[in-house]
């Protein structure tokens, strides 16, 4: 099966069809340029060998089905581990066993995804089912938007994670939460621009692209 294709190299953040992610670990070598982190992934699901370089900007290329989301979930998995079953863990699922985790991670019927023969690593850094729980601090670094997003939204509204079952990978149910939590907070009349939340070239790039020198509130506090 055709794998993921990088276009654009180093420079990252990733889009895909609609999927994106949003990185905070770039780091600067000595001469100020950013460093190029490495995640490798053999033989899980479909992918059989894939390395991807991810410096400030990269893209994920390929046709539908052939392994991007799952390439960008090992990504979060890498950085997020902690949060991600912490997350889970939160919502009374088990995440001591093996199996259970790739299902409550990937999704229901996963499990057979990960075989004796897969291998995991993040900038040389191996990535194994038991060591998941301990990746990252608990804080995350990385934001995924799911392709499916609006999937999420029931009656107007984001579900929080306890309500979206296994059957939604941990990514999803995580931006859900996201959301639920933002349109509730007592800030949640003022939805963009907010200072700080975002960098400001970001902010910027996104205001260009969408909302023209407008803001966004939340209609349920509007007088």
């Amino acid at each position: 099966m055709q794998q993921p294709r990088l276009w654009g190299s180093p420079p990252f953040h990733g889009t895909q069809h609609g999927e994106g992610i949003l990185l905070n670990v770039r780091k600067k070598t000595t001469n100020n340029i950013s460093k190029v982190h490495r995640l490798k992934i053999q033989n899980f699901a479909h992918l059989a060998n894939v390395e991807l370089s991810l410096g400030d900007l990269t893209v994920v290329v390929g046709p539908q089905g052939v392994g991007k989301s799952l390439a960008l979930q090992w990504l979060k998995i890498a950085l997020d581990g902690r949060q991600v079953t912490d997350q889970l863990r939160a919502a009374g699922h088990p995440t001591d066993r093996a199996d259970v985790l790739v299902d409550l991670i990937f999704g229901t019927g996963m499990a057979s995804a990960w075989t004796p023969s897969s291998s995991i690593s993040f900038d040389g850094s191996k990535i194994s089912l038991k060591n998941i729980p301990r990746r990252g601090s608990g804080e995350e670094k990385l934001f995924f938007v799911p392709a499916h997003r609006s999937m999420l939204i029931s009656d107007g509204w984001a579900s929080p994670f306890q309500k979206l079952n296994s059957d939604t990978p941990a990514v999803a149910r995580l931006f859900s939460q996201n959301l639920f939590d933002r349109f509730s907070d007592k800030d949640a009349g003022n939805l963009f621009p907010i200072n700080k939340r975002l960098k400001e070239e970001i902010r910027t790039k996104i205001d260009e692209a969408v909302f023209h020198g407008g803001k966004a509130d939340h209609p349920s506090v509007l007088s």
